[in-house]
């Protein structure tokens, strides 16, 4: 994949997950995006009959979303902004891609 293509389809992460549209994202619409792309994906999975999630996919979620926050959150204000985002799924990127596919 091409760079330009790929920071197309990064960008277009972030603005899917800016849930409230202000350019910053929130550990909250992280979280939230995750989950429902999770269960999403859990639905579609003919193997899993359960509308939600387990306990462990919910804490794997949720320490991973604390673990990408402080990882990503450069200037320390609690939101991470495009750039910080970009730069994040740089390192985190195949992660964040194995856990939404499991």
């Amino acid at each position: 994949m091409s760079a330009s293509k790929s920071n197309a389809m990064i960008l277009s992460y972030f603005i899917v997950t800016d849930l409230d549209g202000n350019g910053t994202l929130s550990k909250k619409e992280i979280h939230e995006v995750f989950t429902k792309f999770l269960v999403t994906k859990k639905r579609q999975d003919k193997r899993h009959r359960a509308e939600g999630l387990t306990y462990e996919e919910r804490k794997q979620l949720q320490d991973y979303t604390s673990e990408f926050i402080k990882v990503a959150d450069k200037n320390n204000n609690g939101l991470i902004e495009l750039e910080e985002f970009m730069a994040a799924w740089a390192l985190f990127g195949d992660r964040i891609s194995a856990i939404l596919s499991n």
